[in-house]
């Protein structure tokens, strides 16, 4: 079908649109349906004076004849249910909300609403009431229930943790009536309902911490450290040693083993014949590339290759001394300085000034490799740095303000100080640090090749190596598995998801989930009713709803439809910025752009 698009906003035609969209390798004209704004900024009466200036923020969820929406402003945060066919509106005081960080999920079955704000509370048109009906985490306990509330047409299901911990069961609630889902676990990957199931998504091994990789020189191989949590702890290199592990990956993320039990930070030497690390007691190890034949060859950390192998640069005590690899000629050339690394002519030296002195703590430094000449290239909070193999540029790490993962970046530098820059996420103009967290750079065998490690607080939470600037991601725990349910608790599914998830969805036919793709890049992988992964043109926002065989999801600014049984992503709305709470109530899309809440009716 093809025609005008017409974008009403407060009953005003606002825009006329045609957009061009891709479908079968043709450009063809796509019609676009109506976009219809439901609210927009409605809270008390008492506060529409200030409003302007507050701060609004919206979560959006929807049925068949209503819609409802949670608004916090400066005085009084509101839950209304709008009846869309009278548009009566019934709104609930929300307690415990103020601004935005503890905005939390909405759920919708009719005309009751249910919503998770320090507990699980619900209320509806005739009984507007707030009715508690699952406590939330602990007073002190950080890092509530994040998980969504989800529903499947006549229930809703929220996963509970306990007053001892990080522990809980599923419950599901039809009215106020209170069912036990499942016995007591962990949380979640992804939780997802609709058309009358329930999924979960798991991890048999919890967590892949992959951090401080290191690029075999012929490109064939990582080297990286895993453990129980990312080893934040420079100063007590032993500390890392310790607890974490030497694992050893193909570049193409398959034949991933152990190396060593107890080890960190390692590196190839220039031949990739040999592997050095830190070990325990304050060691570093020499070892064949295979891990064979571990032989201590003196006290530090962080060894770093000399370009011709006879020597390593290694952090000892807060100074970076030299020492040959078979541990003779042993001596210091920097002091109140960590985590070095060569120039490729082996005539300079790049390290992180120590905190001995405050007011240079974490600063980008360079000096001769004697020592001598040292100065800063004018970057602090930085973590690592690794020089390029064509001793162009100086590759860093930088944390946040006071050692936070906010404003971490991923920084390329000249080694005389000039054009400093973050990198940017593949296909994206946002720096990686708008994204997730990212440390631990180390250059590949090709010019401008990098991998460093991630944390997508958006998708699992995990640390991951990832490459740049392809975006592929090389490590994983072990699978997620998928499980699917009937609402009276009966496996009817198990599926492994094959990559990380992002988002998860299911409808009486279709189960699908968003994915980190091991190609690079992201995709649609569709499970039920028959298997196939569709490409994304860049990276989709974290949420992905499904209504028959429609999926609805978001990439950049572009709302997309997707038929799970065939064809390619449909562009359906454009928003202005990151939309928020998208759902799909059979043809019905919802969702929340700029304090405005719409809906489109897809047509049949």
């Amino acid at each position: 079908m093809r025609g005008r698009v017409l974008v009403v906003v407060l009953g005003a035609v606002a825009a006329l649109v045609v957009s061009q969209a891709s479908a079968g390798g043709r450009s063809v004209l796509v019609s676009r349906p109506r976009v219809h704004t439901v609210a927009t900024r409605v809270v008390g009466a008492e506060c529409e004076d200030i409003l302007p200036t507050g701060r609004t923020c919206f979560e959006v969820a929807q049925d068949k004849d209503y819609v409802a929406w949670e608004t916090n402003a400066p005085c009084t945060p509101l839950v209304v249910i709008e009846d869309l066919r009278t548009g009566r509106r019934t709104p609930i005081q929300n307690r415990f909300k103020s601004g935005c960080w503890d905005q939390g999920p909405l759920a919708l079955v009719g005309s009751r609403v249910y919503w998770d704000g320090d507990g699980l509370w619900s209320a509806s048109v005739r009984d507007p009431r707030r009715h508690l009906l699952a406590p939330g985490a602990p007073p002190g306990w950080f890092g509530t229930n994040d998980l969504p509330l989800v529903r499947d047409g006549k229930r809703v299901y929220f996963w509970s943790n306990s007053v001892d911990g990080p522990v809980g069961p599923i419950l599901s609630f039809r009215g106020l009536k209170r069912t036990r889902f499942s016995g007591w676990i962990s949380p979640p990957a992804v939780l997802a309902a609709g058309g009358g199931r329930f999924a979960r998504a798991t991890y048999p091994r919890r967590y892949d911490n992959a951090t401080w990789p290191a690029w075999s020189p012929d490109g064939k191989e990582m080297a990286y450290v895993r453990g129980p949590g990312y080893c934040a702890w420079s100063n007590q290199p032993d500390r890392c040693a310790r607890q974490d592990q030497i694992w050893v990956v193909n570049a193409d993320g398959t034949d991933r083993h152990l190396l060593a039990a107890h080890g960190f930070a390692p590196a190839f030497s220039p031949d990739g014949t040999k592997l050095a690390y830190g070990a325990p007691h304050d060691e570093v190890v020499i070892a064949n590339a295979d891990g064979s034949d571990p032989q201590v060859v003196t006290r530090g950390a962080y060894p770093a290759w000399s370009p011709d192998g006879h020597e390593l640069a290694v952090q000892h005590r807060e100074s970076i001394w030299v020492v040959s690899t078979d541990g003779t000629n042993r001596r210091i050339v920097l002091r109140d300085a960590e985590t070095p690394d060569w120039s490729p002519d082996g005539s300079q030296l790049v390290f992180i000034h120590g905190c001995l002195s405050a007011n240079r703590c974490g600063a980008l430094m360079v000096a001769n490799a004697d020592g001598s000449n040292a100065h800063s290239l004018g970057v602090q909070g930085v973590i690592r740095a690794t020089w390029s193999p064509d001793g162009s540029e100086i590759a860093y790490g930088r944390s946040g303000p006071g050692g936070s993962f906010s404003s971490s970046c991923i920084g390329e530098i000249r080694p005389d100080g000039t054009g400093n820059h973050c990198l940017h996420v593949a296909g994206s103009a946002a720096p990686i640090s708008d994204i997730f967290w990212a440390g631990d750079p180390a250059w590949g065998p090709a010019p401008g090749q990098l991998v460093f490690s991630e944390d997508d607080l958006q998708a699992d939470g995990d640390f991951h190596l990832v490459t740049w600037p392809d975006g592929r991601q090389i490590t994983t725990a072990s699978p997620e598995v998928i499980r699917v349910y009937t609402n009276t608790g009966r496996k009817v599914a198990q599926t492994e998801a094959g990559a990380t998830l992002l988002a998860l969805a299911v409808s009486r036919r279709v189960l699908a989930g968003l994915i980190r793709d091991p190609r690079g890049g992201w995709s649609v992988r569709i499970y039920q009713p028959r298997a196939r992964t569709v490409r994304l043109p860049g990276r989709p926002h974290a949420f992905l709803s499904a209504a028959g065989t429609t999926l609805v999801f978001q990439v950049g600014t572009t709302i997309d439809t997707l038929n799970a049984l065939r064809g390619s992503p449909n562009p359906v709305a454009t928003t202005s910025t990151h939309a928020a709470s998208i759902s799909i109530f059979g043809r019905r899309i919802a969702w929340v752009d700029h304090n405005q809440i719409h809906t489109l009716n897809l047509g049949r």
